[in-house]
Parts: structure tokens; C-alpha cells; sequence
């Protein structure tokens, strides 16, 4: 069982840095743009801020299939299921 969470975890930060590194790739690009509409540097990073609720959302969402596999991993355990999730 404490596999199964840390790997839910692990998957949970995975997807939140994902999400972070392209939020900042995206600022960095139109920091120009975001300037000259009169937002400060702090308007831009406040998105991160922001968008927490909508990225976990998200990350539960690209985690729910994961999830399954664990699930059915705790009741039958084929190979193959042990190749895909590990």
C-alpha cells in the first residue's frame, strides 16, 4: 500500500513540475507582451499561484488511469501490468 502511494505521488509532482515548467516557458516567451499590457513581474507569477487548483485538477486527471492499474495491481498481479506501471 505504501507503494502504491508514493508512487501516486511521485506522479502527482511529476505532472505539477510539468505544468510549472511550461507555465514559466510561456511567461518567459510573452514577458514582453505581458509588460506592455501594464502587469508587473508579480501579476506574471501570480498565475503559478492561481493555477495550483486547476493543475491538481488536471494532474488527477492524467492520474486516474494510473490509479486503476495500481488498483487491479493490489488484486491480480500479471507481468505485464507490473511492466506497464513500474
Amino acid at each position: 500500500m505504501k507503494r502504491i502511494i508514493l508512487s501516486l505521488i511521485k506522479q502527482l509532482i511529476f505532472w505539477m513540475l510539468v505544468f510549472a515548467s511550461f507555465r514559466a516557458a510561456f511567461i518567459i516567451y510573452y514577458f514582453n507582451s505581458i509588460k506592455a499590457e501594464g502587469a508587473g513581474f508579480s501579476d506574471a507569477t501570480a498565475s503559478f499561484w492561481h493555477a495550483l487548483p486547476l493543475d491538481i485538477a488536471t494532474a488527477c486527471y492524467f492520474l486516474l488511469f494510473p490509479f486503476l492499474i495500481l488498483f487491479i495491481q493490489t488484486l491480480y498481479s500479471p507481468k505485464l501490468l507490473n511492466y506497464i506501471n513500474y
